[in-house]
């Protein structure tokens, strides 16, 4: 049987309702649980969210390692420290204040057992504004890893709350690195650029709540900044040319300057499937 360890990350701007939630879904509700929850606390947060924290560790004594920074580094940093406690040789990410289904972390045992010489396994997600039982889209990502390639040069091909991540082959890619708000996408396509195979799962894993300041994080200037960033790397290593490069740059900027409604209109039509109208 594999062994794993759930990465989370939490931070001052997380709700204590929140994440009680996302630790449930990872621990009591899960169908199989993991063996260790490695929690990074970056940089101090209120008394309600340590309330929560330590609630969760007293009932489950012999799973929670609790990490503290004493200040906020950003999410790479902080997924980077955290790694260096996680002991298992696969470490499934949650983020704070999301929904894992209850089968998700047996069906990707499951897949990997069937599946050997994966490096990383992710799958869909379902997206919600404030009830977790009212879908309003899904974000589906490609399958394969020839597909996955194909859709790099222009969008993350993953959906990192949803991976499980061989750690050997994330540290080989050089690990978590500083890439504003888009670590994630960065170390994907390094791991890619280091021969590890990636593949996702034709199956929805976590439900992410979109009503929590989303769309204004996918507006802000460090997102921009670590879009182009990954623009650069991805034409430096031969992936895309000088011209798609400025062209991806030019369309991130645009979605700066829309309107939050238009905003949202543009993504739920480009990049999210429908939900459909039986989701509850």
């Amino acid at each position: 049987m594999i062994r794993f360890t759930v990465l989370m990350c939490v931070w001052s701007g997380d709700q204590p309702a929140f994440l009680e939630r996302a630790i449930q879904s990872v621990t009591a509700e899960q169908t199989l649980p993991p063996e260790r929850v490695v929690v990074v606390i970056d940089g101090p947060v209120s008394a309600d969210v340590e309330s929560v924290i330590l609630r969760q560790a007293n009932a489950h004594p012999h799973m929670f390692d609790i990490l503290r920074l004493k200040k906020n580094g950003g999410l790479g940093a902080a997924l980077r420290a955290g790694m260096t406690r996680c002991k298992t040789e696969w470490i499934a990410r949650m983020d704070s204040d999301d929904v894992s289904e209850p089968y998700r972390f047996e069906e990707q045992v499951a897949y990997l057992e069937s599946n050997p010489g994966i490096d990383v396994l992710g799958g869909m997600i379902s997206e919600f504004d404030c009830d977790e039982h009212v879908i309003t889209g899904v974000r589906e990502v490609p399958l394969s890893q020839a597909r996955i390639e194909r859709m790099l040069p222009d969008r993350n091909p993953m959906n990192h709350v949803t991976v499980f991540m061989r750690k050997d082959a994330v540290e080989r890619a050089g690990g978590y690195l500083a890439m504003p708000q888009t670590e994630d996408y960065y170390l994907w396509a390094r791991m890619l650029e280091a021969g590890c195979r990636l593949e996702n799962m034709n199956r929805t894993l976590v439900r992410v709540r979109c009503g929590n300041g989303f769309l204004q994080r996918r507006s802000n200037k460090a997102l921009i900044e670590g879009y182009a960033g990954i623009e650069r790397y991805l034409r430096d290593v031969g992936r895309i040319t000088t011209a798609h490069m400025a062209r991806n740059i030019v369309l991130h900027r645009l979605l700066t300057i829309v309107s939050p409604s238009a905003r949202a209109a543009l993504y739920r039509a480009l990049f999210r499937k429908r939900a459909p109208e039986s989701a509850a």
